[in-house]
C-alpha cells in the first residue's frame, strides 16, 4: 500500500494494542476504507464473515501485523470488490 504510513510495532495488537495508518483525504484508499466501511455496515453477515477472517488469521498463528494482514487479504479483497459495486448500484 504506497500511499498509506503505517506506524506499529510488528506485532498484532502491537505492545499496546495501536496502530495508527494515515491515507490522503478523499484518495482511493480513503473511498475504498469508507465504501468498505458503510458495505460492512449495511451487510452485517459480511462484517460477521470479516470477523471470522480475522480470528482465523490469528488462531492459524498470524504474530506480525504482515502475516495478519496476509492471512485477510483474500477475505478483504472479495470484500472490498463486493463493497465497490454496492456502492457503484447506489
Amino acid at each position: 500500500m504506497g500511499d498509506v504510513a503505517d506506524v506499529d510495532d510488528g506485532a498484532v495488537g502491537g505492545a499496546d494494542g495501536q496502530a495508527v495508518q494515515l491515507v490522503e483525504l478523499d484518495g482511493r484508499l480513503w473511498r475504498e476504507n469508507t465504501a468498505l466501511r458503510d458495505y460492512l455496515r449495511a451487510h452485517p453477515e459480511e462484517a460477521a464473515a470479516y470477523a471470522e477472517a480475522k480470528r482465523a488469521a490469528i488462531a492459524g498463528g498470524a504474530t506480525t501485523l504482515l502475516a495478519y494482514s496476509a492471512a485477510k487479504a483474500p477475505t478483504l479483497a472479495a470484500l472490498t470488490e463486493r463493497a465497490r459495486a454496492w456502492g457503484a448500484a447506489a
